[in-house]
C-alpha cells in the first residue's frame, strides 16, 4: 500500500464529493497533534469553501474538542478546544 497514493486518492474524492454537496463538510484528523481548524482543500487552484479540517490534540496534550452545530449560520460548525487540566 502506497500512503502517498492513498492520500492523493482521498483528496481527489474529498474534492469531488464536497464540491457537489450543498452543505458544509468537516473532516476530523489527528495528524500532527496540534489543535487546528482550517480550510486546506483546493481543486484546480481554487479553494473548496465548504470543506473544513479539524485537527485534534494528541500526545502529550490531553484534551477534547467541542463542536457546536447551528444550521442557521453560514459556517454551521463552531469548534472549541478543551484542555484537561493536570495532564
Amino acid at each position: 500500500f502506497n500512503v502517498d497514493r492513498g492520500v492523493n486518492q482521498l483528496s481527489e474524492v474529498l474534492q469531488s464529493e464536497t464540491q457537489t454537496f450543498d452543505g458544509q463538510v468537516v473532516l476530523a484528523v489527528g495528524d500532527t497533534h496540534v489543535f487546528r481548524v482550517d480550510k486546506p482543500l483546493y481543486a484546480e487552484g481554487t479553494l473548496v469553501p465548504n470543506f473544513t479540517r479539524l485537527e485534534v490534540f494528541g500526545e502529550p496534550t490531553v484534551g477534547w474538542v467541542s463542536v457546536r452545530v447551528d444550521i442557521d449560520t453560514e459556517q454551521v460548525f463552531t469548534f472549541s478546544q478543551k484542555i484537561v487540566s493536570g495532564n
